[in-house]
């Protein structure tokens, strides 16, 4: 498919990594291995990783991805 341009809040990386310390190569492994997925498809990924991590519903950051997809 097309590019995909990614934009996200730090409150994003720190529930990937688990840490309350910023660790972007974590994260940008999660996008790495989700590549060859429809954008719609890692959007909903994450959404149920971040709905059954810990705490949640009461999130310390705020937890904000935008996505710009490119058409082939």
């Amino acid at each position: 498919p097309g590019d995909r341009l990614f934009i996200f809040t730090d409150g994003i990386e720190v529930c990937f990594t688990g840490e309350k310390v910023l660790d972007t190569a974590v994260w940008h492994e999660e996008l790495r291995q989700r590549a060859a997925m429809k954008t719609a498809d890692i959007l909903a990924e994450f959404d149920q990783q971040l709905e059954s991590a810990s705490g949640s519903l009461y999130a310390k950051d705020d937890l904000t991805i935008i996505v710009a997809e490119m058409p082939v």
